[in-house]
C-alpha cells in the first residue's frame, strides 16, 4: 500500500490550535510579565501610604491633646485623693488593700525645696498643718500629668485602622494584578493561562496535526489509521502510574480516617476506641482553675482595747478593724461524650461528641477573724488589754486611723484609736507610735 501523494495544508482554511494565529503582542511584548510587580508596587503603596497617615494623624492628636489646666481643681483633687487617702484609708471597706500605701507613695514621689511632702511623715499633724499648699500644687501637677497621659493612650486605639490599610492594599493590589493582565494580554493568552498553559509556551500547529497515538476522525486515509495505531502500540501510556497514584492516595486518606477519634466505621474497633475515650477523659476531663483575691463575703469584724489607765493618765481606746477575706475562685470542668452512629448504603459510621461544662465556686481561705486575731496578740505587747466594746462614746469613739499603710497592705486590718495625744498635747503617745510599728520596717 502506497502512502498518498503529500498535499500541504491550507492554514488559512484549517486554523490554527488555539482558533487563530496568536498576536504578535502574546508573542513580543514583556507587559503581561509585569503585572505582579506592579500589583506589588500598588498595593504596598496604597498600604504603606494610608498607614503612615494614620500613624501620624494619631501621634497628631496626641501632640495637641490638653485637659483642663485649672490648678485648683488639681489641688483639691490631690487633697482628696491622695493625702486624704493615704491618712484616712479606704472609708468604705474597698477591697484593695494597696488603696492607702499607694496614695502615700504617690506623696513621696513629688520634691519641693525645703518643705517634705510625704504624707508619712504628716499623719499625725494637726488641721491643715498635714496639707501644705505647696505639696498640694506638686502633687496636683502630677495627677494633671498622669490624666494627660491617659488621654493620650487613649488615642493609641485608633491605630487599630492600620488592618484597614493592610486590606486595603491588598484589595488594590488584586485588582492590579487582574486589570494589568487584561488589558495587556488577548483573549487567547488569558484563556491558556486560565487553563494552565503559557502563551509562551505555545507551537503553532495546524489544527489537522494530532499528536502521536491521537485519533483522528476527520481522516479516512488507511495509511494515517495503520501509522496511528503503530504509534500507539509503541508509546507507553501514562494510565497505570496515574492509577497507581490514585489507589496510593485512596488508601492514604483511608488511614488517616481510620485513625480519627471523631468517625470511624462501626464494628469492635469503634466500640473499643469509645471505651478508651471515656475512659480517659473521666481521668483527665476533670480539670479545675483556681485564683485567690481579696473580697468582702464574710461580715466584718471588730475587736476593742484600752489601755490601762491610772487617776493621772487618761484612757486610750481603739478598735481592730477587719474588712477582708481570703477568696478564691475555683472552676470544675467537665466532660461528658456520647456516641451517636448512623447506618449509610450498609455502612455504620459512628462519631464521639463531648461536651464541656464549667461551674464556678467561691471558697474562703481566710476570714477577717483570723486577720484580727493575728493582730490583737501585737496590740497586746503594746500594753493594750482586749475589751468587748468602748466605754460610752464622745471622746472614747476610736475614729483617727493609725496611718501606716502597711498595716492594711500587710496585714489586711485598720487600727484606730480615739486620739493620737492623749496624754499629752504636744506629742502622740509612745503607745500609738508602738501600734504604728506593729507591721515592722
Amino acid at each position: 500500500m502506497t502512502p498518498p501523494p503529500y498535499a500541504p495544508p491550507d492554514y488559512a482554511a484549517t486554523g490554527y490550535d488555539h482558533g487563530e494565529e496568536p498576536s504578535w503582542k502574546d508573542r513580543h511584548s514583556s507587559l503581561p510579565k509585569l503585572a505582579l510587580p506592579a500589583a506589588l508596587l500598588v498595593g504596598l503603596g496604597i498600604a504603606g501610604g494610608a498607614t503612615y497617615a494614620v500613624v501620624a494623624w494619631v501621634k497628631s492628636l496626641q501632640d495637641n491633646a490638653s485637659i483642663d489646666g485649672n490648678m485648683a481643681r488639681w489641688k483639691a483633687e490631690a487633697r482628696e485623693k491622695v493625702y486624704n487617702a493615704c491618712y484616712f484609708g479606704c472609708q468604705n471597706d474597698c477591697t484593695d488593700p494597696n488603696f492607702a500605701y499607694d496614695a502615700c507613695a504617690k506623696t513621696a514621689q513629688v520634691k519641693v525645696k525645703g518643705i517634705n511632702c510625704d504624707a508619712n511623715g504628716m499623719w499625725n499633724w494637726r488641721g491643715e498643718d498635714k496639707y501644705p499648699d505647696k505639696c498640694l500644687e506638686a502633687v496636683g501637677r502630677l495627677l494633671q500629668g498622669d490624666e494627660l497621659e491617659n488621654v493620650k493612650n487613649s488615642y493609641k486605639s485608633r491605630l487599630g485602622l492600620i488592618a484597614l490599610t493592610i486590606i486595603a492594599g491588598i484589595a488594590a493590589g488584586v485588582a492590579v494584578f487582574f486589570l494589568w493582565r487584561r488589558f495587556t494580554m488577548s483573549k487567547q493568552a488569558r484563556a491558556a493561562a486560565k487553563g494552565g498553559r503559557s502563551s509562551r509556551a505555545r507551537t503553532w500547529r495546524p489544527s489537522t496535526w494530532r499528536n502521536p497515538g491521537e485519533k483522528n476522525n476527520t481522516r479516512s486515509i488507511p495509511f494515517s489509521e495503520e501509522m496511528g495505531t503503530q504509534l500507539r502500540s509503541r508509546s507507553p501510556s501514562p494510565a497505570p502510574k496515574f492509577r497507581t497514584r490514585s489507589r496510593s492516595r485512596s488508601r492514604s486518606r483511608s488511614r488517616s480516617r481510620s485513625s480519627s477519634p471523631s468517625i470511624r466505621g462501626g464494628g469492635g474497633n469503634g466500640r473499643k476506641g469509645f471505651q478508651l475515650l471515656t475512659s480517659l477523659l473521666a481521668v483527665f476531663g476533670h480539670s479545675s482553675t483556681a485564683r485567690a483575691y481579696a473580697c468582702t463575703r464574710e461580715k466584718a469584724v471588730d475587736q476593742y482595747f484600752t489601755l490601762s489607765t491610772t487617776a493621772s493618765r487618761p484612757a486610750i481606746g481603739g478598735v481592730i478593724h477587719g474588712w477582708l477575706t481570703d477568696c478564691k475562685d475555683k472552676q470544675d470542668c467537665k466532660q461528658s461524650c456520647h456516641q451517636s452512629c448512623k447506618t449509610v448504603n450498609g455502612k455504620t459510621k459512628c462519631s464521639d461528641k463531648c461536651t464541656k461544662k464549667c461551674h464556678t465556686k467561691t471558697t474562703t481561705q481566710r476570714a477577717p477573724r483570723s486577720y484580727v486575731d493575728d493582730v490583737a496578740s501585737k496590740v497586746k505587747a503594746c500594753g493594750f488589754k482586749l475589751v468587748d466594746g468602748l466605754p460610752g462614746k464622745g471622746n472614747m469613739e476610736a475614729k483617727f486611723r493609725v496611718a501606716n499603710p502597711r498595716i492594711e497592705r500587710d496585714l489586711w486590718v485598720q487600727i484606730r484609736v480615739t486620739g493620737f495625744n492623749v496624754t499629752d498635747p504636744n506629742k502622740t503617745d509612745d503607745a500609738v507610735w508602738c501600734l504604728y510599728g506593729i507591721p515592722g520596717k
